[in-house]
């Protein structure tokens, strides 16, 4: 059995898959809170001991800037350029075979098909209404599960798990 369906990518799926992608970055957001805390814990004791110097001082700026500089690379930037993305209000109809997906992304300019055997795929991940399919951990395809019968997202879990191994897929 093939199971079709078809995606717009509208602004808002493009930044909740991008949201996705931002927020999976564990170690990432991890690495920063604990250096944040760690350099802002120091600052406050060497203030609290009367030892601040401008070495101190350059430590939290650049510490700040950095925090700051991240959430801008993974939120706001996006937000603001998405408007300009080549992919935004095409369309992507795939068709899930028992065997290999067939991709057709159709944009004002181009159409371009890929057929993908399912070992090709990295990982599979529900969010939010949609599937977000890796084919590596930067390049994805975003199904819109809303537009699939209650049955044929179970038909393509099913499959999902077992071509990809459940550990690979997070429903």
């Amino acid at each position: 059995m093939t199971i079709e369906t078809k995606t717009t990518y509208t602004r808002e799926r493009l930044l909740r898959a991008n949201d996705y992608f931002a927020l999976s970055r564990k170690w990432l957001w991890w690495t920063l809170g604990i250096c944040t805390i760690i350099i802002i814990s120091c600052s406050v004791l060497m203030l609290a001991l009367g030892s601040v110097d401008s070495t101190v001082m350059l430590c939290l700026a650049l510490n700040l800037i950095i925090d700051a500089t991240t959430i801008l690379m993974y939120f706001v930037v996006p937000r603001l350029t998405i408007k300009k993305a080549s992919i935004l209000n095409s369309t992507l109809e795939a068709s899930f075979g028992e065997d290999e997906v067939h991709l057709k992304r159709i944009t004002a300019d181009a159409s371009v098909e890929q057929t993908a055997k399912y070992s090709l795929f990295y990982k599979a991940v529900k969010h939010k209404g949609d599937l977000i399919l890796f084919i590596s951990k930067v390049q994805i395809y975003v199904i819109d599960l809303g537009a699939m019968s209650a049955d044929e997202c179970e038909l393509l879990k099913a499959l999902l798990v077992r071509k990809l191994t459940p550990e690979r897929v997070k429903w």
